[in-house]
């Protein structure tokens, strides 16, 4: 029987010629690539298996290409077919060369490592299902609660500004988000003949002093400061800012704080924080009056505004609650707010100066005017600065306009008789020193066919004129607000410290426009 096997074998290499099939001394065939080989069966006898043709261990990179397919549980009998394993009689031993290799030793890769239990394996196949007595997994853990006032805005929270305060854009439980403030905003307050104001234009400000971030500047410049129940708490919410950070400091005039007031801002803030202007009669701090000064300066809000400029008519004292007042808040305009910062600078030094006037221009367009001023006349110089085209427009809220200013009127009454509309309210003020309003202030005004009334109750304390036109050198219609401390007498104009601001803004113009038909309608 091998006789006759060897001579199958020694029949198919000589006509094949392309490989040489060696049968070993157990029976097997051992398939080797390449060109022609003779080989000893008696040599080949009982020498084990090689490593590159052991079915079991990969039959080297070569086979499966250069010599032909073999497909698993069939054997190569000569060099034209196959015969199956089932016509065999012989055992066969356990190294079987036909035997379907794993599919590294095809590929020519290790085969990956088992997934740890429960994993998916690293080819990409579903993991195994967990056994049946397995325990489940545990439940994730619940979310953290939210923490309102860390700065992220967690689960169940709205907002979350990193502070506590209750009044800025994210209230103190992180519920209500509130919209981020324009750059310029308009406040008024709103009496009525039958009621008293209610503390709008107080409110705000009350309520920007309360904002007001650690570490943030925070200037106050004002006339008249009482202690009274509306009034006290400004002093309380200026000393909880310099608690919280931030640098507070006010400069008042000589006279114009009631004592119980300064005590209680001297209890809050410290002596050294605040500055009385004035000596020698006078209670001004450059002029040889008073200083007249309502603004208030903010570096820094917690609501993210920066160089907050406060610019209003109003002081701080139980009577200007029954009065017409305004208020303009400008936000991130950092030219402006370094003009105000250098003028509160310059009267926190209390120097001497009927000069002082001088000017500056923000980054948003609005002018700002500092005074007093030695010659010259800023009202004049804005009205004769309007072009009376059709419908050119001066509507004036005045709390005080006095004979010693005539040529405001007049410049007032040129513009009537050249086509503008002007309409003109004027505060009730006889007593003092000057009336207002003046008699012949009013002679000239009504001669000229300006329309003017003049507010009693509730009387009038803003001090604005609005203008709707060519301005200037300009080309197209402006809307122009000019608004401040500065009543129009002489005071004001030559020995007080006043500020006033000039907006170019229609939205605000609008807000002021609609406060003055209120006043107007009232009278």
């Amino acid at each position: 029987m091998r006789l006759l096997l060897w001579a199958v074998v020694l029949v198919g290499c000589v006509e094949g010629g392309a490989k040489s099939i060696e049968v070993g001394a157990g029976g097997d065939a051992l398939v080797s690539g390449g060109g022609p080989r003779t080989t000893d069966a008696g040599a080949d006898a009982g020498r084990p298996s090689r490593p590159d043709v052991d079915a079991g261990r990969g039959r080297g990179p070569d086979a499966a290409t250069e010599g032909g397919a073999h497909d698993a549980g069939a054997r190569v009998t000569d060099a034209g077919g196959v015969r199956p394993d089932a016509e065999r009689t012989d055992a066969e031993p356990p190294d079987r060369l036909d035997a379907a290799p794993p599919p590294s030793a095809v590929d020519g890769a290790l085969p990956p490592p088992p997934a740890p239990d429960g994993a998916a394996p690293l080819d990409g196949s579903a993991p195994p299902p967990p056994p049946r007595d397995a325990a489940p997994p545990p439940p994730p853990p619940p979310p953290a609660p939210a923490v309102c006032g860390n700065g992220v805005v967690e689960a169940g929270e709205r907002c979350d500004d990193g502070n506590a305060v209750d009044v800025d854009r994210c209230n103190n439980t992180c519920d209500v988000a509130r919209p981020a403030p324009p750059p310029i905003q308009a406040f008024f307050s709103d009496p009525t003949p039958d009621r008293p104001l209610g503390p709008a234009l107080e409110a705000e400000v009350f309520r920007l002093i309360q904002m007001a971030a650690p570490g943030a500047e925070v200037r106050v410049a004002i006339y008249e400061w009482t202690n009274g129940p509306t009034v006290r708490p400004f002093a309380d919410a200026l000393g909880d800012a310099l608690d919280r950070g931030a640098d507070v400091r006010v400069v008042l005039d000589g006279g114009g704080a009631s004592d119980s007031a300064l005590a209680r801002l001297q209890a809050r803030l410290g002596a050294d924080r605040i500055t009385r202007c004035g000596g020698g009669g006078a209670t001004a701090c450059h002029g040889s009056r008073i200083n007249h000064n309502k603004f208030f300066l903010f570096s820094a809000l917690t609501d993210g505004s920066r160089d907050v400029v406060v610019q209003s008519s109003a002081n701080l004292n139980a009577g200007q609650l029954r009065k017409h007042n305004n208020a303009v808040v400008i936000r991130g305009d950092a030219a402006l707010y370094a003009a105000y910062r250098q003028y509160w600078l310059d009267l926190r030094r209390d120097r001497f100066d009927l000069n002082y006037y001088w000017t500056a221009l923000g980054d948003s367009g609005v002018k700002a005017y500092f005074f007093p001023r030695a010659s010259g006349d800023t009202a004049v110089s804005i009205v004769n600065n309007v072009h009376c085209d059709p419908g050119a427009s001066i509507h004036v809220a005045m709390a005080f306009f006095e004979d010693p200013r005539l040529a405001v009127a007049d410049a007032l009454g040129g513009k009537r008789e050249q086509g503008c509309e002007v309409r003109v309210i004027i505060g009730d003020y006889p007593g003092g020193e000057e009336p207002s309003p003046g008699p012949d202030v009013m002679r000239v005004l009504r001669d000229k066919g300006v329309r003017v009334r003049v507010a009693d109750a509730p009387n009038l304390h803003s001090k604005y004129m609005l203008i709707r036109a060519r301005y200037g050198d300009g080309a197209a219609v402006e809307n122009l607000v000019f608004t401040g401390s500065h009543n129009w007498t002489d005071h004001a104009l030559l020995h007080n410290d006043e500020a006033m601001v000039k907006i170019d803004n229609a939205a605000v113009y609008d807000a002021f426009r609609a406060n003055w038909q209120l006043i107007w309608d009232q009278i």
